[in-house]
């Protein structure tokens, strides 16, 4: 699918974090920029597999196909979604039944402590990258996994934010 995108306005938040000194609070930057929005194809849809087992028994036949749509061990967007699963006798009766999926995203938070001359980001979840431009390019911090990431406090200035897996 192709869209294409118009020009906006969009509002960012980005983590802060000095490089040398005390660091007694995060600061926080909000920074208004006006942007392209680019041009997106996504061959198929990111999101979460779920997988699962319908089943079905008759009393006129022991031949009883059950096809669910979408089917099971697809890749299901963030959202609510429904799946459709129906069954069909020996005799040509059917049945139906549907079921919701409901995908949704990680809560992202990301807290740091500062002790001497480290950094502490501590998470729950996603994946940490850093930065040396708050407008990147971004990258994954290799390493880091939670629940936290220790950093030195006397290195260049970093950004840091966190991806949804």
């Amino acid at each position: 699918m192709q869209r294409t995108g118009t020009r906006s306005n969009q509002l960012l938040h980005f983590l802060v974090l000095a490089g040398l000194g005390t660091i007694s609070a995060p600061l926080f930057a909000l920074v208004q920029v006006q942007q392209l929005t680019p041009s997106l194809s996504s061959p198929q849809p990111l999101g979460t597999t779920v997988t699962w087992t319908a089943t079905a028994t008759d009393n006129c036949s022991t031949n009883v196909t059950v096809t669910s749509s979408p089917p099971s061990g697809t890749a299901f967007n963030h959202g609510t979604n429904t799946v459709v699963v129906t069954a069909t006798d020996g005799c040509g009766n059917t049945n139906t039944c549907n079921f919701t999926v409901i995908v949704r995203r990680p809560s992202l938070i990301l807290s740091i402590s500062h002790h001497a001359s480290t950094i502490t980001l501590t998470y729950s979840d996603g994946v940490l990258q850093e930065s040396t431009n708050p407008f990147g390019p971004w990258t994954d911090v290799v390493g880091a996994s939670p629940p936290s990431y220790t950093t030195s406090a006397t290195g260049p200035h970093k950004f840091y934010r966190l991806r949804c897996p």
